[in-house]
């Protein structure tokens, strides 16, 4: 019985949300996208609060930036995103979300799995967060290309610290540099080993830290690269 209210209830605000999706178009807020993909972006569905942040720091750039970068689609064939499953998410949700909120820029997924999305601006690609050399190779290919960089892949700090310290010169002046679901016993170390980076300097670069729920491992590290 409750399943079935859930999911009657699931479908009146699923129709809202269409309707005012589909009739807002370009100027659909963030916070109302994310939920139309069925993200745990956004703390409707009782799990992460980022919406309300990327709300904010996007919304400058959103009509300018030309192409955002994210590692980890969060495939269901492979396992991902199984809590959003009741919801209607589907792999590539996130990336299609980035896609429709920077209606004038390209997005790049990359994955440690191969996941194929069929999109004239959306494009995948394989990478392994662990494997510095495959990290360094990807971003040779990218200098200074990216308007946003979203690192929600394996989650684990090792991993946040080498794709950010190699992924970082992918970044534009004046981009963003994110790292989600950073654990809490981390944020401190991590951040600490970003700013001893060499190339890190205060007078360039500002990290802030986003505390998330206890015990949710759900903190957000934002990196951002001032203009020059």
């Amino acid at each position: 019985m409750r399943m079935t209210k859930f999911k009657i209830l699931l479908k009146i605000i699923n129709l809202i949300v269409f309707l005012l999706v589909k009739t807002l178009r370009k100027k659909t807020p963030l916070f109302l996208l994310a939920i139309y993909w069925k993200l745990d972006k956004s703390f409707f569905f009782g799990f992460h609060n980022y919406a309300k942040t990327y709300s904010q720091l996007f919304k400058p750039i959103r009509s300018v930036a030309k192409n955002v970068l994210e590692i980890g689609i969060g495939s269901t064939e492979n396992g991902q995103m199984s809590h959003m499953l009741d919801y209607g998410y589907k792999t590539g949700n996130s990336l299609r979300f980035l896609r429709d909120y920077f209606y004038n820029a390209n997005i790049l997924g990359l994955d440690l799995f191969k996941v194929n999305i069929k999109d004239r601006r959306i494009k995948t690609g394989q990478l392994d967060q662990s494997n510095e050399k495959d990290l360094k190779s990807f971003a040779k290919l990218y200098p200074f290309f990216f308007d946003v960089i979203i690192d929600d892949g394996s989650h684990e700090s090792r991993d946040q610290y080498l794709t950010f310290k190699n992924f970082f010169s992918s970044l534009k002046n004046g981009g963003v540099y994110i790292v989600e679901d950073v654990k809490n016993d981390s944020v401190k170390l991590l951040v600490k080993k970003i700013k001893n980076l060499v190339f890190f300097s205060k007078k360039e670069f500002k990290i802030s830290t986003i505390y998330g729920s206890k015990g949710k491992n759900d903190n957000l590290l934002i990196i951002e690269k001032f203009k020059f």
